[in-house]
């Protein structure tokens, strides 16, 4: 196998946690009394890991026969640059994620009489989701997908009346609209190379169908939050004396 990977290069990071921690105890007759407050914010400014600077892949295995000029070796494949795939992005994103925790407390301990003591209180917490300050995030809403901008991928078919074609030259790529037509007979002329399958289609659909940017109205972090929840506990010793 042999293949030059660019993948996330150069990456660049600048990450940084602020922490602000503070609690206050204070004893007030038979009462103790606590109360606390922690705010944690993360900034995570980086790269993105898309192949910017390009992927080549020069493997296309002894058994394939798709491409005319290919040698059966990869090192070889790369020696002369006949490659089997080549990827890049077309940009390089820059994200930069942030995020809030903020909790904060209030309790008492009360000693009611030697034999019984009170422990109650409050605590709120808040999780912020990461979110891209660039609104760059992107949801899948069902409601804005529309199914007649729905890509095709190329599917595999044998040619030349082949009953099976798990490999070599008679397995091939083909459009699925192009199978669907009436009286189709796959052949070399109606077919692309096996590397094309589970590929997408050349302008079939939209590749961002259904999806929404914060800045569209989807949620900045991903998902929607429920706001306040409130929930309770107890707990209690008992203790023979």
């Amino acid at each position: 196998y042999a293949d030059i990977n660019f993948t996330g290069s150069p990456f660049n990071q600048h990450f940084s946690v602020d922490n602000f921690i503070d609690n206050l105890t204070k004893v007030a007759g038979n009462h103790t009394i606590k109360t606390g407050f922690y705010w944690q914010r993360a900034h995570n400014k980086r790269s993105s890991f898309s192949p910017v600077q390009s992927n080549i892949e020069f493997n296309f295995g002894t058994a394939d026969a798709g491409n005319p000029l290919n040698t059966g070796y990869p090192f070889a494949n790369a020696l002369v640059g006949n490659y089997f795939q080549y990827q890049q992005a077309s940009a390089e994103l820059q994200n930069d994620f942030i995020y809030n925790n903020v909790e904060g407390y209030v309790q008492d301990t009360w000693k009611i009489t030697p034999r019984l003591t009170l422990d109650y209180g409050l605590r709120l917490s808040y999780y912020q989701p990461m979110y891209d300050k660039e609104g760059q995030f992107a949801n899948f809403d069902p409601s804005l997908f529309d199914a007649s901008k729905a890509v095709r991928l190329y599917l595999p078919v044998c040619i030349n009346g082949a009953s099976t074609c798990a490999s070599g030259t008679n397995r091939r790529a083909v459009d699925p609209l192009v199978r669907a037509q009436t009286g189709f007979v796959a052949t070399a002329a109606n077919t692309l190379p096996t590397q094309f399958i589970g590929t997408m289609v050349s302008n079939s659909g939209s590749l961002t169908n259904g999806m929404a940017l914060a800045s569209q109205g989807a949620p900045r972090g991903g998902i929607r939050g429920n706001g306040l929840l409130l929930g309770c506990g107890a707990r209690w010793f008992r203790r023979r004396l």
